[in-house]
């Protein structure tokens, strides 16, 4: 979506152009039953309005696009945060097993039951169901149709 792309490219043009290469630019989709009716268009995140493109991707290509440039020893995989807290010039992290980093960006992506979020936020920002669900760019199943 253009906001992930905006804030993408606050951080890497390399990145976000890595998406670009790799996805499809959505104007308009249509939302279909598996038995092939229209069920509705979808008209969102046009470049005009937002600065930046829908693009259709799969996410192991947002994730690629996120770890470029990113020497592999910089990133240690499977370490549970346990606290965070801004510093005047960043941010320090604890985890489980003791250890604490400092970085200058921390990188919430760790899902509904964020412990980034609960770090920094505490309760107050609980993730909560609102009946929306998505759906894949890319099925087996005739279920979308990408306007391109």
């Amino acid at each position: 979506m253009p906001n992930g792309l905006r804030a993408m490219s606050s951080i890497s043009e390399a990145a976000v152009e890595y998406v670009r290469e790799n996805g499809l630019r959505v104007t308009t989709t249509a939302v279909r039953n598996s038995k092939g009716a229209l069920l509705g268009w979808y008209r969102g995140g046009r470049k005009e309005r937002y600065g930046f493109d829908r693009i259709a991707v799969p996410r192991a290509a947002v994730r690629e696009a996120a770890l470029q440039n990113i020497p592999a020893g910089d990133i240690e995989w499977g370490k549970k945060v346990v606290q965070v807290d801004e510093t005047a010039n960043g941010v320090k992290v604890e985890f489980k097993d003791g250890t604490i980093e400092e970085a200058d960006l921390l990188i919430g992506a760790d899902g509904v039951k964020s412990i980034i979020r609960e770090a920094i936020f505490g309760k107050k920002y609980q993730a909560e169901y609102e009946s929306v669900s998505a759906f894949p760019v890319l099925s087996l199943r005739p279920f979308l149709q990408l306007n391109i």
